[in-house]
């Protein structure tokens, strides 16, 4: 049995999605979509107008356009088909993702699809960012070049950091791939986008295995493990990591059968432990294959700091692939905390340091390996600190 994709039973929190009316009206000789939107922090209706000026993406959950409103502001719109019988979980998942690298929505309105049927359009209004992963992997390999090793570390930190942050409210992702990640080329900003099959994984509570797309799916999922946790995500993000070496998936199977194989190819057979903890019911008789080399697949392009780390997050038994936050400790990435790190092309590095509450509450013991002490961005790190303690002194301003 699949799960629908966009609508569950059980969502985070309840929404509000009785259908409005979208009109049009002519403002300087234009016509414009006039709307009342409810707003995402707190439900309330606020009145729009907007027009949209550009399809950006196309897929199974429908459409997302470049939108800009009269008053100038510009928008990415998501328009997917919902069934009124469920709740919305991508609305309830963003509502609870304030993180400088997850897509933020700020409005969200419903229109009636049809007259005289109860199917609506929920659509949804998030912030525009100018490019994705996918397609930035399209170009380097339209021209043959590689990404710059620094550029490579720099996504996957902030990669790394909004998965984290969503893994604290144990939520997975489950479909991380480039085409969910977008990013600002002006900044390198980065930020994890489409949350339409994340969910918020409860402890012996069974979820979907068939979720995630083939080649970022984890070995578990691919068995038909019902029984996952957050570490699927952790895999993908190592799929996406090594991607950006090769300009080409790490595990490029045509079927499921096929995508468990080439990961046997890479990764050599599993243990007969490894086995048990992937699925009890894992086929046991598998020919014996000894692992590759990673840094042979990557054609010799990682750093030993990369493959350490990369090693660590595509390990067959999920309870010992590394936790997102704390991969931002390891060493591969001292380069982004060194002082005055800068963009190979001398651009300053977007926030990397400016870490809420809640993620230093993760693993408090790395948190100096994660912000140096003689580094600039130790000034927000204390900040930070400072500001856990004012809250815990003030208990009506806790957060989380």
């Amino acid at each position: 049995m699949r799960e629908s994709r966009n609508v569950h039973r059980q969502g985070v929190s309840e929404f509000e999605c009785t259908p409005v009316e979208v009109s049009r009206e002519k403002r300087n000789g234009e016509e414009w979509n006039l709307v009342i939107m409810r707003k995402a922090n707190d439900g309330a209706k606020v009145k729009m107008t907007y027009k949209e000026i550009a399809d950006v993406g196309k897929g199974t959950f429908g459409t997302v356009r470049k939108m800009i409103t009269f008053e100038g502001s510009t928008f990415a719109l998501k328009c997917l088909e919902h069934d009124p019988r469920y709740k919305n979980r991508e609305i309830s998942i963003m509502k609870e993702l304030d993180h400088c690298n997850c897509c933020r929505l700020f409005y969200y309105f419903s229109e009636q699809i049809d007259e005289g049927t109860a199917d609506l359009r929920i659509n949804l209004v998030m912030e525009f960012m100018s490019d994705n992963l996918a397609a930035l992997l399209y170009k380097y390999r339209r021209t043959g070049d590689e990404i710059h090793p620094f550029m490579i570390q720099l996504y996957l930190y902030q990669l790394l950091r909004g998965t984290a942050y969503m893994h604290s409210k144990k939520i997975a992702h489950r479909d991380i791939k480039p085409q969910n990640i977008l990013i600002e080329t002006s900044t390198s900003l980065l930020k994890l986008c489409d949350f339409g099959s994340a969910k918020m994984l409860n402890e012996g509570e069974p979820n979907v295995a068939y979720i995630c797309s083939r080649f970022y799916r984890a070995p578990e999922l691919i068995l038909g493990n019902t029984n996952y946790d957050v570490s699927v995500d952790t895999w993908a993000v190592g799929c996406v990591f090594a991607e950006l070496y090769l300009l080409k998936p790490l595990f490029l199977g045509d079927s499921s059968i096929d995508q468990l194989t080439e990961i046997i190819r890479v990764l050599g057979t599993p243990t007969a432990e490894q086995m048990d903890k992937l699925h009890p019911r894992f086929p046991k008789m598998l020919k014996k294959r000894e692992p590759m080399s990673l840094s042979k697949v990557l054609k010799n392009k990682p750093t030993p700091k990369a493959i350490h780390l990369l090693t660590k997050m595509i390990q067959y038994t999920p309870d010992c692939r590394i936790r997102c936050w704390e991969a931002l400790a390891e060493p591969l990435f001292d380069d982004l905390r060194r002082v005055g790190a800068r963009q190979p092309d001398g651009r300053p590095l977007p926030n990397l340091f400016d870490f809420t509450p809640r993620e230093l509450e993760q693993n408090p013991v790395l948190n100096q390996l994660l912000v140096p002490a003689e580094s600039g961005a130790e000034i927000q790190h204390s900040k930070k600190k400072k500001s856990r303690k004012d809250k815990r002194e003030k208990p009506s301003g806790m957060v989380g």
